[in-house]
């Protein structure tokens, strides 16, 4: 893997291409002649998914490389403030909680960025979130990302603590109709996981939000229960 993180440093086009597949989840097609996927292929890093597709190897890879994009951001504002307190609160007696692992992330989200942020967080919000989380769950859990999707503002996170699970999804706001759809597209994949409860962690980057989505809240859709959690920059949204 050092010769790969050497020649995602040297390489920009080759960073990119990694990014997108690991931390974005972009759909990108197979090209064995573009520069930057060649170079992959050579590693045996990246393979194509039978249908025309750009895939990482294998999850141990993805998850990997994922690592090594969060620990590019460990020494900056995005893994500031997960005190030694608010670990002990989110984790007890081994039960991780991950209503308040989210409330907690949208306190330090709230203060720590502002309007000036936002290109950034378009780009790199997933990243926040997996920066805070990574220490939290480090030594006794791991998370890995669902099979790749074309619709860019969604992303399904599975993490696993001990002997529990968690389903979270990560998207952008695009508005209230679209936010009410991924209400339904997490309870059906809750449905085809069998499971009773997910989480979903919206990025909201507009400039006159209004209120009422501001308010962290579990809502009930087909017996499924989702804790919907929306943050914005610069705002003091409500917990």
């Amino acid at each position: 893997m050092a010769i790969c993180f050497k020649k995602i440093e040297d390489n920009p086009d080759l960073r990119n291409l990694f990014y997108n597949l690991t931390v974005n989840k972009k759909s990108i097609s197979y090209n064995a002649h573009d520069p930057a996927i060649k170079l992959g292929l050579m590693f045996c890093f990246l393979a194509e998914n039978g249908g025309g597709k750009l895939i990482v190897h294998n999850k141990i890879f993805e998850i990997v490389i994922t690592d090594y994009f969060i620990s590019r951001n460990t020494s900056t504002t995005l893994s500031n403030g997960i005190e030694e307190a608010s670990l002990n609160e989110i984790i007890q007696n081994g039960v991780f909680d991950m209503e308040l692992c989210l409330a907690r992330f949208k306190d330090h989200y709230a203060e720590i960025y502002t309007e000036k942020d936002i290109k950034f967080l378009e780009r790199d919000g997933k990243l926040v979130f997996l920066t805070y989380l990574k220490p939290l769950i480090n030594g006794r859990g791991f998370y890995h990302f669902e099979s790749q999707t074309s619709d860019l503002g969604k992303i399904d996170l599975i993490i696993d603590f001990l002997k529990q699970q968690f389903i979270l999804e990560i998207k952008i706001w695009y508005g209230k109709s679209r936010h009410e759809d991924a209400y339904r597209q997490l309870a059906n994949y809750l449905k085809s996981k069998n499971r009773d409860c997910g989480y979903l962690l919206t990025f909201d980057f507009r400039k006159n939000a209004d209120n009422s989505y501001a308010e962290s809240k579990w809502i009930t859709l087909d017996d499924r229960k989702i804790f919907d959690v929306v943050l914005r920059v610069g705002g003091k949204s409500k917990k």
